[in-house]
């Protein structure tokens, strides 16, 4: 993934929203927290216990690359008006929200009505 900053992976959100019609956003971080610990309520997105990475590791989900190589924006803001990361490497556990200023990926959900 690429990093971009927030305000990039927003505007890749809404572009993407016109061109499938129909709503693409950033995952909230309990929504993309929930998607990396899977229903079992591991501690990382790979299980309970400290391993070496390959990048391969998937979550319950299905989700790839949520370790590695880099944290993952969401569209939760701390009190500070910053938005939240989940995922990369400063943050292995599922819930670790980190606020974050520098680029970071983007992994967009579609909300189904």
């Amino acid at each position: 993934p690429l990093p971009m900053s927030h305000g990039d992976a927003i505007e890749v959100c809404e572009a993407l929203s016109l061109r499938v019609d129909g709503a693409v956003d950033l995952p909230t971080a309990d929504e993309l927290e929930c998607a990396a610990r899977g229903t079992d309520g591991r501690r990382y997105s790979w299980g309970n216990g400290i391993e070496q990475l390959s990048g391969n590791e998937r979550t319950p989900h299905g989700l790839e690359r949520f370790a590695v190589p880099a944290p993952q924006w969401t569209s939760t803001l701390d009190n500070g008006g910053v938005p939240l990361v989940l995922g990369g490497p400063s943050a292995l556990p599922c819930a670790t929200r980190i606020a974050w200023y520098e680029g970071a990926a983007l992994r967009p959900i579609v909300r189904m009505d």
